[in-house]
């Protein structure tokens, strides 16, 4: 099993490098890949191609009292809860989450 400074390099030297640098790539990125699929509309509307498909958002912080919203907190201690090891990848993770709602 890897500890938290294993998997922060991981992160760091593998996955960061391939994360786009900018939101506006990641989301243009994840609408290209939902318009190929078919979940998207061409508007950017859902298709309903699955009536079965409910969309989440997860965002930073949640902006009203929609059903549909998950926030980074909920997503950390959510995290915190499942996983006890303060050395875990899930418990680093959890805390960057706590960071990245406020920048």
């Amino acid at each position: 099993m890897l500890n938290i400074s294993e998997y922060g390099q991981i992160i760091k030297n593998k996955i960061l490098p391939l994360a786009p640098k900018h939101y506006s790539l990641k989301y243009n990125h994840l609408k290209s890949k939902m318009l190929s699929l078919g979940i998207l509309k061409e508007n950017m509307q859902y298709s309903e191609i699955n009536p079965q498909i409910e969309v989440i958002y997860i965002q930073p912080i949640k902006k009203d009292s929609k059903k549909n919203v998950i926030e980074f907190d909920w997503i950390a201690d959510w995290m915190d809860k499942k996983y006890p090891d303060l050395e875990s990848f899930e418990r680093y993770f959890a805390a960057n989450l706590r960071k990245w709602k406020i920048d």
